[in-house]
């Protein structure tokens, strides 16, 4: 669940669901109206703004707007991963975790991982210094305060599962008073290697913030989007369950080994 929003005082995690949402940044010179953008992350350090196809600037409710700042709660396996390609991205990226002990895990594993990724000549050595240095973790959620993009992503130990790829959006959205501004982001693992991410729009989504969203996704982060409706299972799993139903049929009944 993505919630976009203006910098403001945060009362309560409730509160950070219903913000207004904020657009990416496109650099100068970034391509005229009508052409496709390269899939490819481009370093946010300055912002960027995302421009419409039919002239003029994206926004929303009027107003054009940026994502500098981005805020990840909860850091498990996928959170981590998220704030990963948020800092190589070179967004400014803040997790949030339940106490100090899941904090120093969830920074160890980030670590981890870019030390990987360096090994394995994925990203250079100044590349890993520059995202640690875009990274900060807290324990309070009055720390996304300052944040203009919020993505959702706690552990499964927490109340709502982490990837969120069964849960309809719109239930979601319903509990946080302003559901136009609630969007499905669904990462794949591991997020800083899989490229495909689902863009979600319920029946109460703003399409301004489904493409604002979308726009973000592919030309900050650099990855393949797909967008799609609420329904169970979006795209892939919905897809994929039926493959593995098959599988589980055909070894059951003998016809193939397990």
């Amino acid at each position: 669940m993505v919630s976009a929003r203006y910098p403001g005082p945060v009362t309560s995690p409730a509160a950070l669901a219903g913000p207004l949402p904020l657009c990416a940044r496109r650099p100068a010179g970034a391509l005229p109206t009508g052409r496709s953008v390269p899939v490819r992350p481009r370093r946010a350090d300055s912002g960027y703004t995302c421009t419409s196809r039919g002239g003029g600037s994206a926004g929303v409710d009027g107003h054009e707007l940026d994502i500098r700042r981005v805020g990840v709660l909860g850091g498990g396996t996928m959170g981590s991963g998220i704030a990963e390609v948020c800092a190589r991205a070179g967004l400014d990226t803040r997790v949030v975790e339940i106490d100090a002990t899941a904090v120093e895990q969830v920074q160890k594993r980030i670590e981890t991982s870019l030390g990987k990724a360096q090994a394995r000549n994925r990203i250079s050595a100044e590349d890993h210094d520059a995202a640690q240095g875009r990274l900060s973790y807290a324990h309070d959620v009055a720390d996304m305060a300052d944040r203009d993009l919020v993505i959702e992503a706690p552990r499964t130990l927490l109340v709502l599962p982490s990837n969120t790829s069964s849960i309809a959006i719109v239930d979601l959205a319903t509990a946080t008073g302003r559901p136009q501004r609630v969007v499905g982001m669904h990462f794949f693992n591991p997020a800083p290697v899989q490229p495909l991410v689902e863009i979600v729009r319920s029946v109460a989504s703003d399409e301004q913030v489904v493409a604002a969203l979308a726009a973000f996704t592919t030309e900050v982060l650099g990855k393949q989007v797909i967008r799609c409706e609420d329904r169970a299972g979006f795209v892939v799993n919905r897809l994929l369950v039926p493959y593995l139903l098959s599988a589980i049929a055909l070894a059951d009944t003998g016809q193939a080994s397990p």
